[in-house]
């Protein structure tokens, strides 16, 4: 083996999980193991992109509403703000350039514009910004950003004759508002429950609401499925390599 191809394998053993399980001896078998938490770590990150993959999902084909979505490009094309919201009733990936905040001097803390999650559009043209979370935990170091760019939206939209009913920071575990973690100041802005963010969506249908809940869980119930067994497929194969090196658990 070329001293190359050495120091690659090195390397790729040293990454991510797999230097937890390297012993100088198990090369092989330490990057197997970092591999397969890589991947949970990896499929755990997904979820809140999962959650509004399945969201989405349920409105387009279990509601009489239609969810918009397009890639920035067609935002970046429009030629006012109102333009946002005509004739739609829920957008997916609501993305605001920042010439519209720059016109109005509102703070944009990227350089090309703001992305909200959701922005649900009422029958009487009024709007509710919405950013969802599939866990409780909203204490990051993103949260303060998140805020600021949801007051900023709201702000835009105010200042064009949108009226904004409600921001929302929404989780998807939390059985009540007390459970969701979010110790930056909100700025008026509301923590939710999935329940009453689907109350918003669905204009209080209670069998709706519950229909809703009953899909999306489904959705992750069949995802924790693969996921268990990616996870036996991967410890079978693991244990077998341990069995060759003698770390066979005791």
């Amino acid at each position: 083996m070329s001293e190359n191809i050495v120091m690659e394998t090195q390397e790729e053993t040293k990454s991510s999980y797999a230097r937890l399980f390297d012993d100088g001896q198990n090369c092989e078998l330490a990057t197997d193991i970092g591999k397969m938490f890589t991947h949970i770590q990896s499929e755990t990150i997904k979820q809140g992109n999962k959650l509004e993959e399945f969201i989405v999902d349920f409105i387009n084909h279990k509601t009489t509403k239609k969810v918009f979505q397009e890639k920035k490009g067609w935002y970046k094309n429009i030629d006012a703000v109102k333009d946002i919201i005509i004739d739609k009733e829920v957008i997916n990936k609501c993305f605001i350039p920042k010439r519209f905040l720059d016109d109005e001097n509102l703070a944009c803390g990227n350089k090309t514009g703001i992305e909200l999650d959701f922005v649900i559009v009422k029958a009487n043209k009024s709007v509710i910004l919405v950013e969802m979370k599939a866990g409780k935990d909203f204490d990051t170091k993103k949260s303060k950003g998140e805020v600021d760019s949801m007051s900023s939206v709201k702000h835009l939209f105010e200042k064009n004759g949108i009226i904004v009913e409600k921001c929302l920071f929404v989780s998807y575990e939390a059985k009540s508002v007390e459970e969701i973690n979010f110790k930056t100041d909100l700025c008026g802005c509301t923590k939710s429950t999935f329940e009453q963010f689907l109350k918003v969506i669905l204009d209080d249908d209670d069998v709706g609401v519950q229909e809703g809940k009953q899909y999306i869980q489904q959705r992750f119930f069949e995802q924790a499925k693969q996921h268990i067994m990616y996870v036996k497929h991967e410890m079978i194969s693991l244990l077998e390599k341990m069995e060759k090196t003698n770390l066979t658990p005791t």
